[in-house]
This record gives structure tokens, C-alpha cells and sequence, in this order.
């Protein structure tokens, strides 16, 4: 059975965890209130 990791915000930090805790055994899963991603340059 995986973990189950709940990230809120898909923010560059939330980003940025997400990929760092990709593991085996590990189930992400990346909330964001908006359903595509918005980059806009600094």
C-alpha cells in the first residue's frame, strides 16, 4: 500500500516538493484551484 502525500498549491514551491518526493512507495497527489498552470515571467 503507498503513502499517500497531499501537496497544496502548485505554487514553484509546491513544484518543487512535489518532485522531491517522488519515491517508491509514495503516492503524490497536487492541488491547486487552478486547473492548468499560469507562468508568468518575473
Amino acid at each position: 500500500m503507498k503513502k499517500r502525500i497531499i501537496i497544496i498549491g502548485a505554487g514553484f514551491a509546491g513544484l518543487t516538493l512535489a518532485r522531491h518526493l517522488e519515491y517508491p512507495g509514495f503516492e503524490i497527489i497536487l492541488i491547486d484551484r487552478l486547473n492548468h498552470h499560469q507562468f508568468q515571467p518575473l
